[in-house]
């Protein structure tokens, strides 16, 4: 009985898959884009968690993915590519933020390593374009990839904290100059 799946890719093309949704498999870079959902305070926090996801959901497909025996590294290419894509969105929808973000370390260290791993996934994706090119190790793709995912995630905890602290300030301080404002009215 002859196989179906002969001269078929077993792994799905980048532009096949699904992005908005993590893989069924997901295992640590899914439980990530998990945590990221849960955490989110306002419209802004929501994009960049919703961001960090669709990161999180790509590099996923990506690692899983290079699970699989491959004849060549051609095969990263395109994945490479669209990564790239995603990423320079991120970076875009980053740049956009409003300037509360800005002012915490997080925000440069979030920020270089969105360019470190744009520029190795440029350089990368170049590399595995070649006939006889040898795919990048899978363990700097990886420590580059939770940099980037670490360093994100770091961001969006600092804000959302910095944005509850200012918020309990702001009741505080709304309640006693209320109190204040009743002392001075009965005297």
């Amino acid at each position: 009985m002859p196989d179906s799946n002969v001269g078929q890719s077993p792994i799905p093309t980048p532009a096949a898959r699904n992005t908005s949704a993590p893989p069924s498999s997901v295992r640590s870079y899914g439980e990530y884009s998990e945590i990221l959902r849960a955490a989110v305070a306002d419209e802004e926090s929501l994009q960049m968690g919703e961001s960090l996801h669709s990161l999180s959901a790509q590099i996923e497909a990506l690692t899983e993915a290079w699970r699989l025996p491959h004849e060549d590294a051609t095969w990263l290419a395109p994945y490479f590519l669209d990564l790239l894509d995603t990423l320079r969105d991120h970076h875009a929808m980053v740049l956009d933020l409003n300037r509360d973000w800005d002012r915490f370390l997080e925000f440069k260290a979030h920020m270089a390593a969105v360019n470190q791993f744009r520029s190795q996934l440029t350089q990368w994706a170049q590399l595995v374009g070649l006939p006889v090119a040898q795919a990048p190790l899978q363990s700097d793709f990886d420590v580059s990839a939770w940099r980037l995912l670490g360093a994100g995630a770091l961001l969006l905890d600092v804000y959302e904290q910095s944005s509850k602290a200012s918020a309990e300030t702001e009741i505080h301080t709304s309640a006693w100059s209320r109190l204040m404002g009743w002392i001075r009215k009965a005297d």
